[in-house]
């Protein structure tokens, strides 16, 4: 064989092999993808309801910034903005210019520049004066999040101590460009109204959707009670939503039935749902609140939407699905996690339902965001009845009477006959409480009832010197010998009971509205006559029941 064709043949086998190689390479490969599949890189942007980014870092002068020690401070509200000189100065002199007329008393600001260095951002804040923390890029520790940021600028409000995200705001949206009316927004949701209203003017000042600001100053001035100013506010931009709960706070509910029938305003249907229930029609309430939830835009207000789903979850528990509420309530709250009603009803709900750590967990929880005298009463039945399924020795005690009396009142049932009475010694004035007739009566909060019931019992124990039969005991009971409202309108149960109880006298509730007020009939019978000692009809408040 010739030199020239042994080089052909050695050069024609060495290509052979490369070839050999690169598939056997990458037949490799394939096989190690299956086995050892390669990790992936998610894109996440910031969500509602998600964590807060951890930043770590100097700002422009030097100052340490740490959003975990920021947000444990006593502030209603953290705004995280990051954002570039190039798209968002005017952004970052509004927010100074806010954060100047509140004081820095009732927000913290942490802006970040993303794109300037530190001295291109020190020299815009010393032009203008900025005095919130100013962040450039090489000053951060640690920016994990930072593939977070798909768009400049974007703004996060974040509630202290939770550390939660509460909206985020991207780019060039309508809602990013009236962030002074968001800022509002979030402080009326708090109901920290005078700096509302502040904000919400500063908004209108410095051109940001005039529609916009005076929406929510109306809702602002209807919250304080400011019903005319209210009305005004929304009529002048004809908003349909505003106009009516000004209806329904009146009481006039024909109106807001009214400006709901000509209007395809989620919120006024909202209203109309509200109003539906308070006239007593459970059934076409929840049909129109339905309806309302399927056309609502995802442009609508999250803590309009919020209070859908609270009422929602309101003709749910009326309809005694209690579960089924409770999950409707969280969504509720998962929408506007300031809504402290939502969280009230949830608090009661969970309470109905036994789950008393938790009822009391999600009460703490309302009690943080601001006062409520219907948060602070249940809470404070819910850690009473925690106490007491703590105290073993007493449950027992009381599971012995219960099945004693069980027995007893059996006893006198199939006998018919009365106990013999002691006539020589006075016998002491107790009184057995029993759970009130709602009827047809709607109550916005959940468990006004049962709050209202408890806190008789305390007055009339503590103030009028009678002896209440323990509402524990007289529950169980009542469960127990499954006795209803109709068997205990029966003068021979309510004598029967009043034996067994040895409680002379019985009290009975009912609720209704007159004028649209609530108020509640208290009647008290002798269970030895069962003639009818006293009643009087007393209005109370139903938000604030106490």
């Amino acid at each position: 064989m010739n030199i020239g064709k042994l080089k052909f043949l050695s050069s024609y086998a060495a290509k052979r092999l490369d070839v050999f190689m690169l598939l056997w390479a990458v037949m490799l490969c394939a096989a190690l993808t299956v086995l050892y599949p390669p990790a992936q890189v998610v894109h996440a942007d910031f969500e509602k309801n998600a964590p807060s980014p951890v930043i770590v870092a100097e700002d422009i002068y030097g100052n340490p910034v740490s959003t975990e020690e920021i947000l444990n401070r006593d502030r209603k509200l953290v705004i995280l903005f990051f954002f570039s000189l190039d798209t968002s100065e005017e952004l970052a002199l509004r927010l100074d210019h806010m954060n100047k007329s509140l004081g820095g008393v009732e927000l913290e600001i942490v802006a970040l520049g993303l794109r300037e260095d530190a001295d291109a951002l020190k020299d815009f804040a010393e032009t203008i004066g900025i005095d919130y923390y100013l962040i450039s890029r090489e000053l951060l520790e640690d920016a994990a999040w930072r593939g977070q940021v798909d768009v400049l600028p974007t703004t996060l409000f974040v509630i202290p101590k939770e550390g939660i995200i509460e909206r985020v705001l991207r780019g060039d949206q309508p809602r990013h460009r009236n962030i002074l009316a968001q800022v509002a927004e979030n402080f009326y949701q708090q109901r920290i109204n005078d700096a509302a209203l502040q904000v919400a003017d500063q908004a209108l000042e410095a051109g940001e959707d005039p529609r916009e600001a005076r929406e929510i100053r109306g809702y602002i001035l209807a919250s304080e009670g400011l019903l005319d100013e209210a009305e005004a506010e929304f009529g002048a931009i004809d908003a349909q939503g505003g106009l009516s709960q000004v209806a329904y706070e009146r009481g006039d509910f024909e109106r807001v039935l009214s400006i709901a029938g000509e209007s395809d305003d989620a919120y006024a249907q909202t209203m109309k749902g509200q109003a539906l229930l308070r006239l007593g029609d459970l059934e076409e309430a929840g049909r129109t609140l339905e309806t309302a939830r399927r056309s609502a835009q995802p442009s609508e207000r999250d803590w309009q939407r919020s209070e859908l789903e609270n009422t929602r979850g309101r003709v749910t528990h009326e309809s005694g699905d209690v579960e089924a509420a409770t999950e409707t309530y969280r969504q509720a709250v998962a929408l506007d996690p300031y809504n402290v009603k939502a969280l009230s009803n949830e608090g009661a709900a969970l309470q109905e339902q036994g789950r008393l750590e938790e009822a009391e967990a999600v009460l703490q929880r309302a009690g943080g965001i601001r006062e409520d005298e219907m948060v602070v009463a249940l809470l404070q039945q819910v850690r009473q009845q925690l106490q007491e399924a703590n105290d073993v020795e007493r449950r027992q005690l009381i599971q012995t009477q219960i099945s004693e009396l069980g027995e007893r009142y059996a006893a006198l049932r199939e006998s018919g006959a009365a106990e013999a009475r002691d006539d020589w010694s006075s016998r002491p004035l107790v009184m057995a409480l029993l759970p009130g007739n709602r009827g047809s009566v709607y109550f916005e909060r959940a468990g006004v009832d049962v709050v209202l019931q408890r806190s008789l019992e305390q007055h009339l124990q503590q103030d009028a010197g009678i002896q209440v039969v323990e509402r524990g005991m007289l529950d169980l009971l009542l469960q127990e010998l499954n006795l209803g409202s109709s068997e205990l309108a029966n003068p021979d149960t309510q004598r029967r009971l009043g034996q067994v109880l040895s409680a002379g006298m019985l009290g009975f509730l009912e609720y209704s509205r007159i004028g649209g007020e609530a108020a509640v009939l208290v009647r008290v019978v002798d269970t030895e006559s069962t003639a009818i000692l006293w009643q009087q009809s007393l209005p109370f408040d139903e938000r604030r029941p106490l």
